[in-house]
């Protein structure tokens, strides 16, 4: 004969609802208890069998982490049963529960059974579960709950059994309202912040076009103009002296004056070749290990990335550098990369060592006093930058030494080139600390979140109100009038 089940009484049912002290993990407010989050929520067990193309249908990966519902699924092509869920009810995801996919619904719809549906009771506000799914202490007993090597999912038992700081319903609401308006205004912050941070590059394109088309060093010019030698008559004494020494013929030849009509100022347009020696290099023999040892910096053209090189990440040996065409570049040489998929190629460095290179990078040598390297290497990273904002990719499409050569350039004076160099260090200085205060803000505001949440769990955002009624006579209330199911 079958033993018939004991009926529990309102007290024993409160009892099992609640948390043992000796199981509490922090003290809270007077009049909040601890309670088994399965008092608050029913998991439900309504499905769909056949789904058309109008349901709305929610998987995990309309699902983002910490942020909830990012988007809905196409249902129409669903074969297997699919749970129902309703405005109101907490949908959270079980598989992978370290990912914090879970939120409160807002439309009716379909989700997929790694989705749990739960009815929040009387005793509960949704979005107060929802806030308390997010803390860093839920997501930790639940990954540590999950079960599965591949596909860790944690059960729905486990998810229930988790112990809660509950507060009187009233002050969930009120603990609600205060994180949301928290939380909006450091998403806010953290909008403007994120918006810094991606505007940098179009900031940095704004300072090497007002370098390189004189607004920068204006003021400066109109005092010093002249005193300097004229950079057209240098690169033409200095184009001579290639010629007489190896008959090679320089774009200098086709150097001439640019003016401004608004200021008067006269800069030399010219070529790469007109200033300097464009080479390249070679990479030694992997299969000769005596190639390779300590003596000589050698760079591959994945180091070239808008940097100045002190250091590179391998060196050749003095026999692996006698028995190739490699040179030893003088510090002040300027780099290019020649070749590269994604954002490598164009991408420029100067040496503030000498070191030598591979084939892929090309090295405009300036073995004269004509050019102020840095000011050379700042004008290749403007290029650059123009080059991706005009959604030319990442820079010129392909490039050797002769088309090194053949790229356009503009010359002033050495000093106002030195003059030049030394505003955009300013500038470029100044902008970095902006990124750099703007990127530690971001993080703070992620670090704020989780603390946040922690503090209201613990009735520590100053909203509760003592004469409230308790949530434990609240929940006894519930479980008497069996607004809570047993």
């Amino acid at each position: 004969m079958a033993r018939k089940k004991q009926v529990k009484t309102p007290e024993q049912r409160l009892e099992e609802a609640l948390v043992p002290r000796e199981e509490q993990p922090y003290a809270v407010p007077d009049n909040w208890c601890w309670a088994r989050l399965g008092a608050c929520i029913n998991k439900t067990t309504e499905k769909q069998t056949v789904c058309t193309s109008e349901d709305l249908y929610i998987g995990l990966e309309n699902m983002e982490s910490g942020k909830g519902i990012i988007s809905y699924g196409d249902a129409s092509s669903l074969k297997s049963d699919k749970a129902v869920f309703h405005p109101g009810q907490v949908l959270y995801g079980r598989l992978r529960p370290y990912l914090d996919k879970h939120d409160v619904a807002k439309v009716e719809g379909i989700c997929s059974t790694d989705i749990l549906v739960y009815d929040v009771n009387p005793c509960s506000d949704a979005r107060y579960i929802d806030y308390l799914m997010s803390t860093s202490r839920f997501v930790r007993y639940a990954s540590s709950c999950a079960k599965g090597v591949n596909l860790p999912r944690v059960s729905p038992a486990d998810v229930e059994r988790f112990a809660i700081p509950l507060p009187p319903l009233a002050e969930q609401r009120r603990i609600v309202e205060r994180v949301e308006g928290l939380f909006a205004k450091l998403d806010e912050a953290e909008k403007y912040l994120s918006l810094i941070i991606s505007e940098s590059g179009q900031r940095r394109t704004t300072i090497f076009h007002k370098a390189f088309c004189g607004e920068l060093t204006l003021s400066w010019r109109r005092t010093h103009h002249g005193n300097g030698k004229s950079p057209l008559g240098a690169i033409r004494e200095y184009s001579l002296a290639w010629k007489k020494k190896d008959q090679r013929l320089l774009a200098a030849s086709q150097s001439r004056t640019h003016q401004d009509v608004k200021d008067g100022f006269s800069w030399v347009e010219c070529s790469i070749g007109a200033i300097g020696r464009v080479i390249n290099g070679c990479t030694p023999s992997r299969k000769e290990p005596s190639y390779w040892g300590d003596d000589i910096p050698w760079i591959s053209s994945g180091e070239v990335r808008n940097n100045i090189i002190a250091k590179t990440r391998e060196r050749v040996s003095k026999t692996g550098f006698d028995s190739t065409s490699l040179q030893l570049l003088p510090e002040g040489t300027v780099l290019i990369a020649m070749i590269g998929e994604g954002k490598t190629r164009g991408q420029s460095s100067v040496l503030a060592i000498p070191a030598a290179i591979n084939q892929n990078i090309a090295a405009v040598v300036i073995d004269h006093g004509l050019v102020e390297p840095k000011f050379l290497w700042y004008w290749f990273r403007y290029s650059y930058e123009r080059n991706r904002q005009e959604g030319s990719g990442s820079g010129p499409q392909a490039l050797n030494c002769q088309r090194v050569r053949d790229l356009p350039f503009i010359l002033p004076e050495l000093e106002e080139q030195k003059e030049i160099v030394r505003r955009i260090d300013s500038l470029l200085e100044k902008e970095q600390h902006l990124i750099d205060f703007a990127s530690k803000a971001v993080g703070a505001i992620v670090r704020l979140k989780p603390r946040l949440l922690a503090d209201a769990m613990r009735g520590k955002l100053g909203t509760n109100d003592a004469s409230d009624p308790s949530a434990r006579e609240e929940l006894f209330s519930m479980i008497e009038s069996g607004a809570i199911d047993s």
